[in-house]
């Protein structure tokens, strides 16, 4: 299972009751993927609060993500990098 997770306390704790429900589930593999990181700060504060779970990668904040969703257009079509970041998360699996 792959989480998103994005630097805010919302987010951690729907992060952490979702790790919760899939061990319930017997779901083995666990990973985070960074989202919406916007400096050094947000990554940090997510590796010391998400402490010993696995991070795939980090993607940057992109204002042409929000653009996209606006436009209905794949988020890919207006944000190259992130779809590159994703390729090279995902890349072993």
């Amino acid at each position: 299972m792959i989480v998103v997770v994005e630097p805010g306390r919302r987010s951690l704790e729907t992060a952490r009751q979702i790790q919760k429900l899939s061990r319930e589930l017997g779901i083995k593999n666990f990973f985070m993927v960074g989202n919406k990181i916007r400096s050094e700060v947000d990554k940090e504060f997510l590796l010391k609060e998400m402490d010993g779970l696995p991070f795939l990668g980090f993607l940057p904040f992109n204002e042409q993500i929000i653009e996209a969703d606006l436009s209905d257009a794949p988020p890919y079509e207006k944000d190259h990098q992130g779809l590159e970041l994703v390729s090279e998360m995902v890349k072993d699996f």
